[in-house]
């Protein structure tokens, strides 16, 4: 079955397989790993993010418990803008993710129908 699995860890020679199918499979199989890149790059951009959020906001307790109101009012302003910009790369990594798949299951669904075609001839 072509996953992305599959298709990550030996592109080549899932390249060079679908040709036997008389499929050409290099530029959709580029597009799949560019858009997996992107989404991974934005996964963990995401997961950075939302540690840092995290932390902040552990500070903010502690800042009020210290007396340091004005501080902890700039570091929930700081968290706030965080969690925009989160709200953004989790859209970008959830379209990269819905790429991806569709991209897959597309062209398995044209190789299927290539192979199916072939059999009728």
């Amino acid at each position: 079955m072509l996953t992305l699995k599959v298709i990550t860890e030996n592109p080549e020679e899932v390249i060079r397989k679908l040709s036997k199918k008389r499929f050409d499979a290099k530029a959709p199989i580029e597009d799949v790993l560019s858009l997996d890149k992107v989404r991974r790059s934005s996964q963990t951009s995401l997961d950075s993010t939302l540690s840092e959020i995290n932390t902040l906001s552990k500070s903010v307790g502690q800042l009020m418990k210290d007396g340091k109101k004005d501080e902890a009012e700039a570091v929930k302003l700081k968290v706030s803008s965080l969690k925009e910009s989160t709200s953004i790369t989790s859209l970008l990594l959830s379209i990269t993710s819905f790429l991806v798949e569709t991209i897959i299951l597309s062209y398995s669904l044209n190789i299927l129908d290539n192979a199916l075609s072939a059999e009728n001839l």
